[in-house]
């Protein structure tokens, strides 16, 4: 079981946007920071002094908020000192990190482009900058929507009439199952047993295996898991084989990528597999990995893969405190949304495939996270490492400049304290706390973007 363990040194950052805006993530430089010599030297090393304003991430729990600016993000500068220049205050027009609008300044966003195309009227902003609102949209209804209606008492606009289905009542134009009675552009899908007539989706719509898709070279693929099962959608399809390959397939500036929490494809419905001899127990070469699965005995480990599609990724973060004005947020609320997509776009592949995914960062925020390519070897015997994965163009597997996620020894803890370590091989060098004791752990490799 891969057991995380993320540092908690991050600045708390200011409330929760309403909707999430993709932003740029500027690192803070780290540079000598005090008037003095003792000062000068301990700036950048990491560890917060008592004459620093801040170090890195940490600002002592201060915010943009706490320092009485409404949004934005806090910032520590090349001295060691708070830096407020990126925050604001709700109601300058001005958008700022925690804010979905500002005033008049909608970010671009309309009634057509938040409900559908046929929807009219305007969008407003919530006085606290945190909200779009859309109570005076009128018409139209999101891309593939169902009208409700009341059977019996409802009027539907012809030709549909309202029709009872296993889900609720809706407008329907009806059509019978396996004919072809819809026309041009449109198809029949199957509504509990009864037949509607629908547009066949285009890409990002969701779809079914009944649908189809509209745009060449789409598929409809399971892109990520509901309370009520997995969801498709209409992407461009590329080998579950290639996942965290790189562009593999696909066309330039596209990458493979399977979404962190989608839905996974299993390599047969009851075998297990343990990490340490996944190379045997599954198809590594097929995209298998050995997984821990929910099941209806509870946690399992089974060999499993994701479905491949291509898609616009977000770079990788460097976790080594550089400046990466490239290096974007992603949304783990909407993993499958545009550039919350993470990956790596090389035509060089990995080797070792990657697992590539939008992990959390932030303290205290949990739908905000940063991409990151996994590349680590398996340990399968003391001393003994299998060589960990190539990352392609632009990034080299190592251990990052400041780790956040780590290994234990063993499944069962192996108990260590600072002062003694007889216990943990020479590949766990460090004895940390994953949540269960103190125990022997090692740092997890990474593909650090050179």
């Amino acid at each position: 079981m891969l057991h995380l363990l993320a540092s908690r040194s991050w600045v708390q950052l200011a409330r929760r946007a309403a909707l999430l805006l993709p932003i740029a993530l500027v690192l803070a430089a780290i540079a000598a920071c005090s008037d003095d010599d003792a000062g000068a030297a301990s700036c950048g090393n990491g560890s917060l002094e008592a004459n620093e304003e801040c170090e890195g991430f940490d600002t002592r729990g201060a915010t943009c908020d706490s320092l009485g600016f409404g949004v934005g993000q806090l910032r520590c500068n090349a001295q060691c000192k708070l830096d407020t220049a990126a925050c604001g205050v709700c109601g300058d027009g001005v958008l700022q990190m925690g804010e979905a609008c500002d005033g008049a300044n909608l970010n671009g966003a309309t009634c057509a482009s938040l409900l559908g195309p046929e929807t009219e009227g305007t969008v407003s902003c919530s006085a606290d900058c945190r909200s779009l609102l859309t109570e005076t949209c009128r018409g139209g209804k999101p891309a593939g929507a169902l009208e409700a209606c009341i059977p019996g008492s409802s009027t539907c606009p012809a030709p549909t009439s309202c029709v009872s289905t296993a889900t609720g009542a809706f407008c329907l134009e009806p059509c019978t199952l396996g004919a072809v009675s819809c026309g041009g552009g449109r198809y029949c899908e199957d509504v509990g047993g009864t037949g509607a007539c629908a547009d066949v989706p285009s890409a990002g719509q969701g779809c079914t295996a009944r649908s189809g898709c509209k745009d060449a070279g789409m598929t409809c693929i399971p892109t990520f898991t509901s309370p009520k099962g997995p969801v498709s959608t209409c992407a461009t399809a590329c080998a579950a084989s290639a996942i965290g390959t790189g562009q593999a397939t696909c066309v330039a500036g596209s990458s493979c990528v399977a979404v962190s929490g989608g839905p996974l494809e299993l390599e047969t419905p009851t075998s297990t597999c343990t990490v340490l001899s996944e190379a045997t127990d599954c198809a590594v070469a097929q995209g298998y990995r050995c997984r821990s699965i929910t099941s209806v005995a509870g946690a399992v480990n089974r060999c499993a893969r994701g479905y491949g599609q291509c898609a616009p990724v977000t770079p990788l973060y460097r976790f080594d405190g550089s400046t990466v004005v490239e290096a974007l947020l992603c949304d783990r609320t909407q993993p499958t949304r545009g550039a919350s997509k993470c990956g790596l776009v090389s035509p060089t592949p990995l080797t070792n495939p990657a697992q590539v995914e939008c992990v959390e960062h932030f303290s205290g925020l949990l739908d905000v996270g940063v991409c990151v390519a996994f590349c680590d070897g398996t340990v399968i015997s003391t001393g003994s490492v299998v060589v960990d994965g190539s990352c392609g163009l632009g990034a080299t597997c190592a251990v990052p400049v400041a780790p956040e996620h780590f290994l234990p020894q063993a499944d069962t803890r192996v108990a260590c304290t600072a002062a003694d370590k007889s216990g943990c091989t020479v590949q766990f060098d460090r004895c940390l706390d994953l949540g269960r004791g103190l125990e022997c752990a090692r740092a997890v490799r990474i593909c650090v973007p050179n």
